[in-house]
């Protein structure tokens, strides 16, 4: 069967390279192997889980010896099958060894990995193996006669399902698994087989068949060309490409053929040439196969007008070709093995010598997705359906928070989620994704590299419940490391790919995810980042509503969203496909959105929105209206023209029919795009006079209009414009950025708008010019109309980049798209304004004799009491308007203010005009409790300022005294005007404070010290009606006669000082009429914030007490808090602000990490700065009152092991556009990691053999061998190559390997890798103490000893970095087989397996062990209690022992002494001639007296040597016994005993007459040598030899 085997083999590798030489389509394949090993079939009793490996044969069902149902595993080595292979039939063939009829049924699986390993003894070794998830049921037919062949059905889904692993690579191995069915339950269900142990020749045979090879096409064609044609395929079409096939007799059908490549696209290119004609081509083709299709999206092309181009001059240049006719058209008559539907096709080029290049591209077709977001929508306002799928499948998402449109994305816009809040993501229907098998996702994303967290949510889906992961994708960003993560789960399960790269590098990339089966695979940027088979192959399952999101993790349905694992950045192109991309799809998928083209190929559209203009470079609009019999026929003036016009686009601009309530009939119209505005029936002053659009329809004669509109953008500089018409016209230019038209007017009119030329009356002498100056580049909305009431007529507008006055065309261009040297632009668009309106803020009060300031804001939101500040420079005129007015122009970005000196005392109205920036909607004024525009300016009131009147109150800190402030109470001078003290010594005012933001007070009073005392003042909230409090004040400054006081705020917000005063009347009592003022708005800041870390032990040191584990969630309290004193560290003990958090828009918070321990700098291996999750304070107002201004969260984590300061900021560093609020806690941790994870090399072992110069491998090992040169050393049974593990320590979960975990904040020690122990009495041994597998001639396993040395800490800190610790086993561990009568058994594999019961360092961090959880007790006798398992390739090992033979000759002769090294094998000993170390050496004989004086004879020579270089190997006979001399007694002829010193684990069982069986293998070989004659010696019978 071998011999047939390998001729098989060699016959399909002969086939295969026959098949690569002459095809390059796919090619089949046949691969046979049959069982090989004993222990590659086995037998599995299901109700106890025993296994047997040596059966004879193999029953299938019911096994009647063992009296119970079995399975049956087999194992196929080295099954040659490339990865990607076709598997087209499989089956299994058996020989039958026993006959059996019953009904059976029978399940057949295959074992679910790369390449299984051969069965082994322990407890269910089949059954607990991974199955595949394809099965086939078996039926077999009757097995009447012995020796009769048969086979299983096909099993081609479960050999596929294993060659598809990612793992899986030709020549591995294949298990296959019969199970009993359902129904076979009694001895009748059995089909019985021969086995390997059985007879290995007819052991079971697998049997694949399979293809390989190209998945592309085949293209076939049949053709004819007059005169002579050269056919090429070439992938670019400017190359000619490779020949295919020639023909040069027209009459004579060709045909070609060829193989395309999968993926690639191609072109057919044909060279056709003719003497004197026409070089006419006809043909049909087809692609099978087939992965390409034509132009036509078709599989089939005949020579048509559509498809083919052609060019004259080479590969370049082509041209639709012309047709001539079809198949069957004169000269050429029909071509019957061409398609009649085809046509002959040529160039029109049709001259003598006539040569034609033709091409038709052939390409590869891109599936469709199911769901397909471009993001090129035009807002995102969260209305149902906002986000478009423009598949057709009508799977439109729907936006959520504040989402905006990205510019520049990868194609036109993107999707934008970089806004700072939690609820940012898009809804997708479940359905898009329910029922999904074979899928694939593809995005492109572009980070935020502002984003501290390093979580982001692509797509999540959700299934039966919050904990159901049907779809997730996420990113882990590693900051500033390019070994960035994807995570996937499909249905529950996935994979972590580890990305060779840094993704948020601030650049757009692509991700595409594919998913088949179980396994699913990634692609960054067209570049495999590797598959997984870890995934689950059940069908995507959403069984609630709002299950699936974009740009989020949400915690339950439709809700429970995290800030920390938002996505924050940019998408675009997302793709939902119900189908497995191949990797070329993906490429061609990844080339054609790279290059800004659908994933069809095709160019997108630009994105035209209501915000954006529609204008079209370097064109404008133009449109013609004729006016036809109605109640007015006539067109008599400008102004009723643009009436016209109005009422045409009302009516929907109509081609025909009454508008504007039946007064016109419109007879014509039409419309045009145009370069200029000169228009006529004939040239006028300008050539290149351009016809009116609609003139075909009738737009002529008399009676009607020409519009034209459109953007018009100039420089700075200074321009002249200057029409001419007949009739009347009017030229407008509406400003949309920059500088306003003011036209100089001159010649025919001067009616019409400041930057309107115009002239109203139907007259041919119109001509008006008019000259403007631009200081900025500007864009104007132009539109120019004229009408044609009779007679000439024609429109001629021109331009000069110069003031003048003269009429044109001298020193004129016509007004045209590049006019001006390029400075004239038509269709330029302008973005639009994003400021939605302008807010006034005043305190209701001014002074007349100083300006009072207004603060104006320019607000992007709409108003609702807030405003965010514009990013736009504007200038407006702010005005103050009573019977007098007062102006005042700023120009500013945001914010700004204006001062407005009113001299009068009286109420005036606050507005604003000439903006530069139109807002959407109007001003809004704000005068701390209304919305009122009144500001009424009196001749007294108060001022507050600090230092000097020009200061306002600076900003103030919670709960600390201010600086000296001052309070002035002034009065109009009624003679000059200027503003002068109106109180000059101590006087009683009175005072009030407000809540400006938030607009309501928490409680806490502002208090007023005068320098002598300090009184509370009343507080009010915002739109309260002020009352006041009593405050006595000294005005007594000899200056500027100003009162001093202090004022302190135990809160935080935004507030307002007022005062007024009673004014007495002449009598001195209170008039009711007061003086008023206000403060500033001024801002009282928390002094800082405490950060408490519930549990922190504050560790300062690595040797410090340990806090929680990397990953692990802790609570945090963040409480914002007032002033105690200003070199205060500890904020524990200070009260809170408990209006923090109240603001209009609620302040919030964050926390930063930094590194303290290892230190980034300084350590060995310097440290990692790990992730803080959930590290935004977003609400500080929630709960009852004492919680106010505290936030608490209870879930954050930081993902690395070591010890970090937090530093506590404003989430946008302002404090109401102020000053940050700082806190920091400069020790947090320390942290430590969650567990380890332990992966092994297993590595090798050998027998090493030290009887030589140096150490050598041997082939295998002896039981009982020790080392030969220093015994004392152990066993000969070492590594060649040492098995190793490392202990990678991870945070929760496994989210991360804690890179920190290392140096001084490694906590692992020797004592800390507990191996496992076994104790026999007060002995304590190291495992194993036995074979893994081996039972020996007593029905035991094996015993051997281990001798492994000590792990030391200094061995696990010499190996350590980065988070993983390896521990290599040391090169000094040995192992011996115990040299005892329950090891004389055949050869075998040493099966030496090394547990570690755990690994715990002194954090008592651990590895999860056999039973799943962490095991905390470390004891050796806790069988569950083992974390890892090292398998070291074993060595072979034999029982081995020395022999002498006995010898006799003459005693005039010399007597060899053959002595032998032999092994035991089940058919007695034979000589171990492989064995390379065993040395003989002579001064190891000793001789006793029998019946001869051992002195009479003696060792010929002394000799030594190894046995392995003797012939034949393994035996020496170079030992030899001189014959014996005259002994004393004149006696030379006897015997002597000849005993050998042999080492320990050659000796044996020998049976003397001294000793007998013992059971001791401690015996040294003996023999008799007689001198004197010629046999044995009759008294010693080997016993031994004979009974076993």
């Amino acid at each position: 069967m071998n011999v047939q085997n390998v001729s098989l083999r060699y016959l399909t590798i002969c086939m295969l390279w026959v098949l690569a030489v002459f095809s390059s389509s796919a090619f089949g394949a046949t691969e046979q192997v049959r069982i090989s090993s004993d222990n590659d079939d086995a037998e599995e009793l299901i109700s106890d889980g025993d296994m047997y490996r040596d059966s004879t044969d193999l029953e299938f069902g019911y096994d009647d010896h063992q009296g119970g149902l079995q399975i049956v595993g087999m194992r196929f080595q080295s099954v040659d099958i490339p990865q990607g292979a076709t598997i087209t039939s499989a089956y299994i063939e058996f020989e039958t060894d026993e006959t059996d009829s019953g009904t059976t049924t029978l399940v057949i699986v295959g074992e679910d990995g790369d390449s299984p390993k051969e069965f082994k003894n322990g407890k269910k070794n089949i059954s607990k193996r991974t199955k595949t998830s394809a099965s086939v049921n078996w039926n077999p037919s009757a097995w009447n006669t012995v020796d009769e062949l048969h086979q299983t059905p096909d099993i081609s889904t479960i050999i596929q399902e294993i060659v598809d692993r990612t793992g899986w690579a030709a020549n591995n191995n294949v298990v296959i698994i019969v199970e009993p069915g359902t129904g076979c339950t009694s001895i009748n269900c059995q089909r019985t087989a021969e086995s390997h142990d059985g007879e290995s020749g007819s052991a079971p045979v697998l049997v694949v068949n399979y293809t390989v090879g190209s998945s592309g096409s085949n293209l076939t064609g049949s053709m004819n060309v007059d005169n002579t044609f050269r056919a090429y395929i070439s992938t670019n079409d400017s190359v000619q490409g490779t020949l295919i096939g020639s023909g040069n007799d027209w009459p004579t059908t060709v045909d070609i053929a060829t193989n395309l490549t999968e993926g690639q696209d191609y072109y057919l290119h044909v060279y056709a040439t003719d003497v004197g004609g026409v070089a006419g081509f006809l043909g049909d083709f087809e692609l099978t196969g087939t992965s390409h299709t034509f132009s036509n999206g078709l599989t089939v092309l005949d020579t048509n007008t559509s498809d083919w181009s052609v060019s004259t001059t080479g590969w370049e240049n082509y041209l639709p070709v012309s047709g001539y006719g079809l198949n069957g058209v004169s000269p050429w008559g029909n071509r019957s093995a061409v398609n009649g539907t085809a046509e002959w096709i040529w160039s029109s080029d049709n001259n003598n010598d006539n040569v034609n290049y033709f091409s038709a591209k052939i390409f590869v077709p891109t599936k469709k997705p199911l769901l397909d977001y471009r993001f090129d929508d035009c807002s995102y306002t969260g209305s149902t359906g906002d986000v478009i799928d423009v598949s057709g499948n009508d799977y439109d998402g729907t936006s959520n928070g504040t989402i905006e449109r990205a510019e520049n994305a990868v194609i036109n816009t993107g999707l934008d989620l970089s806004n700072t809040i939690t609820d940012n993501w898009v809804r997708v229907p479940n359905e898009s994704v329910e029922g999904l098998n074979d899928f694939s996702i593809a995005t492109w994303f572009k980070i935020d590299q502002q984003a501290s967290k390093n979580e982001q949510y692509i797509f999540y889906a959700l299934g039966k419940n919050d904990q159901d992961k049907e779809i997730d994708i996420h990113l882990h960003i590693e900051k500033d490391n390019k070994d960035d993560k994807v995570h996937v789960n499909v249905a529950k399960k996935g994979e972590n790919f580890t990305v060779d790269q840094n993704l948020d590098d601030g650049n757009w990339h692509q991700l595409t995810l594919t998913r088949s089966g179980k396994d699913i695979c990634l692609f960054i940027d067209n570049v495999s980042e590797g598959c997984s088979n870890k995934a689950n192959a059940d069908t995507i399952n959403i069984e609630q509503n709002n299950a699936v999101v974009i740009g989020q993790k949400q915690s339950d349905f439709g809700n429970a969203f995290e800030s920390e694992k938002r996505f924050k950045g940019q998408l675009d192109e997302f793709k939902i496909y119900d189908t497995k991309l191949s990797e070329t799809e993906i490429n061609i998928l990844y080339q054609y959105e790279l290059t800004d083209k659908n994933y069809d190929g095709t160019l997108r559209d630009p994105v035209q929105c209501d915000d954006q203009c529609d204008a079209t470079p370097g064109l404008l609009n133009a449109v013609g209206i004729k006016i036809g019999s109605g109640s007015n026929s006539q067109i008599n003036t400008t102004t009723e023209a643009l009436a016209i016009h109005a009422a045409w686009l009302t009516a929907g601009s109509p081609t025909s029919g009454l508008i504007d309530s039946g007064t016109y009939n419109v007879a014509a119209s039409g419309e045009s795009t145009v370069d200029r505005i000169d228009f006529g029936g004939s040239n006028h002053d300008f050539s290149g006079t351009l016809t009116y659009p609609g003139v075909g329809a009738g737009v002529s004669g008399s009676d009607f209009l020409v519009h034209t509109s459109g953007t018009l953008s100039l420089p700075a500089g200074t321009y002249t414009i200057y029409v001419e018409a007949d009739d009347g016209f009017s030229f407008i230019m509406d400003t949309l950025s920059g500088d306003t038209v003011s036209f100089n007017k001159f010649g025919s009119s001067n009616s019409g708008q400041s930057n309107e030329l115009r002239f109203e009356n139907p007259t041919a002498n119109s001509n008006t010019g008019g000259s403007f100056t631009l200081t900025e580049d500007s864009v104007f909305d132009i539109g120019a109309i004229f009408f044609e009431r009779g007679g000439g007529d024609y429109l001629e507008i021109s331009i000069s980049n110069d003031i003048r006055s003269n009429a044109a065309p001298s020193g004129y261009e016509i007004l045209k798209h590049g006019a001006l040297g390029g400075k004239v632009k038509f269709g330029d668009c302008v973005d639009p304004s994003q400021i939605d309106h302008y807010q006034i803020i005043h305190d209701g009060n001014g002074l007349t004799c100083t300006a009072e300031e207004v603060i104006i804001k320019a607000c992007t939101n709409t108003y609702d009491g807030t405003c965010t500040l514009s990013g736009e420079a504007v200038t407006i005129v702010v005005n103050t308007t009573g019977s007098d007015i007062a102006t005042d122009t700023i120009t500013f970005t945001g914010e700004g203010t204006a001062n407005l000196a009113y001299t009068k005392s009286e109420s005036t109205i606050l507005s604003i005009e000439d903006a530069s920036i139109i807002p959407a909607s109007p001003a809004v004024c704000f005068d701390n409790s209304t919305t009122s525009c009144n500001l009424f300016f009196d001749d007294t009131g108060f001022r507050f300022y600090e230092n000097t009147e020009t200061n306002p109150i600076p900003t103030q800190v919670s709960a600390k005294p201010s600086n000296t402030l001052k309070i002035q109470a002034i009065e109009k001078n009624p003679d000059t005007g200027a503003c002068q003290a109106t109180f000059i010594d101590t006087t009683t005012i009175e005072m009030a404070a407000t809540c400006v933001d938030p607009i309501a007070c928490a409680g806490s009073q502002v208090a007023i010290n005068n320098l002598i005392t300090t009184g509370d003042i009343t507080t009010l909230d915002k739109n309260s009606v002020l009352s006041y409090s009593s405050v006595n004040l000294d005005f007594s400054d000899n200056t500027v006669n100003s009162a001093e006081f202090i004022f302190t705020y135990p809160d935080a917000g935004k507030v307002q000082l007022h005062a007024r005063y009673n004014i007495p009347d002449e009598n001195g009592d209170p008039s009711g009429n007061y003086m008023l003022g206000s403060s500033n708005e001024f801002v009282v800041r928390p002094f800082g914030f405490f950060i408490d870390v519930v549990g922190n032990p504050k560790a300062e040191t690595a040797a410090g007490t340990k806090f929680i584990a990397a990953g692990e969630e802790f609570s945090t309290v963040l409480k914002a808090v007032q002033w105690q004193t200003d070199d205060d560290t500890d904020l524990s003990n200070n009260q809170v602000t408990k209006n923090f958090g109240n603001e209009q828009a609620p302040e919030t918070a964050k926390i930063s990490p930094n590194m303290v321990l290892p230190n980034l700098l300084t350590s060995p291996i310097p440290g990692v700065l790990g992730n803080l999750t959930s590290a935004t304070f977003d609400t500080f107002s929630a709960g009852n009152n004492a919680e106010q201004g505290i936030a608490t969260n209870d879930d954050m984590t930081y993902s690395e092991v070591g010890i970090v300061s937090f530093t506590a900021n404003l989430t946008d560093n302002s404090y109401l556009g102020v000053d940050d609020v700082v806190g920091s806690e400069p020790y947090v941790g320390r942290f430590i990691p969650d567990h380890f994870i332990l992966d092994k090399i297993d590595g090798d072992l050998a027998a090493i053999c030290d009887s030589g110069s140096s150490l050598e491998t041997m082939p295998f090992a002896y039981s009982g061998q020790m080392s030969t040169a220093t015994p004392s050393t152990g066993g000969v049974i070492r590594y060649s190559f040492n098995p190793s593990f490392t202990i990678t320590a991870k945070s929760v979960n496994g989210a991360n390997t804690t890179l920190n975990y290392t140096g001084d904040f490694m906590k692992l020690v020797g004592d800390s890798i507990i191996r496992k122990t076994i104790s026999q009495g007060t002995d304590t041994f190291f495992a194993p103490i036995m074979d893994g597998e081996k039972d020996g001639s007593q029905g035991t396993k094996l015993t051997l000893t281990s001798d492994l040395k000590v792990v030391t800490t200094a061995s696990l800190k010499n190996n350590e970095a980065n988070g993983v610790v390896t521990y290599t086993y040391e090169s000094a561990d040995n192992f011996v087989y115990h040299h005892v009568l329950n090891a004389e058994t055949e050869k075998f594999t040493a099966d030496i397996n090394l547990p570690i019961v755990s690994v715990i360092d002194s954090d008592d961090v651990t590895a999860k062990d056999a039973d799943g959880d962490f095991d905390n007790d470390g004891n050796p006798s806790n069988a569950l209690d083992s974390v890892l398992t090292l398998e070291p390739t074993g060595v072979e090992i034999r029982f081995g022992r020395a022999q002498l033979e006995n010898s006799y000759g003459p005693d005039t002769s010399d007597l060899p002494q053959v002595l032998s090294i032999n092994y035991y094998t089940n058919d007695g000993y034979v000589l171990s001639e492989t064995d390379s170390c065993t040395i003989y050496n002579s001064d190891n004989i000793n001789l006793v007296d029998i019946s001869l004086d051992p002195g009479t004879t003696d060792i010929k020579e002394d000799v030594s040597g190894k046995f392995f270089d003797e012939i034949p190997k393994g035996e020496t006979r170079k030992i030899i016994l001189t014959a014996p001399t005259i002994a004393p007694n004149n006696v030379n002829t006897g015997q002597v005993e000849v005993i050998y010193t042999i080492s320990d684990w050659l000796k044996y069982d020998w049976d003397y007459d001294d000793e007998g069986i013992d059971g001791l293998y401690d015996d040294n070989p003996r023999a008799v040598a007689t001198f004197g004659i010629y046999r044995g010696n009759d008294r010693i019978i080997y016993q031994r030899e004979i009974s076993r």
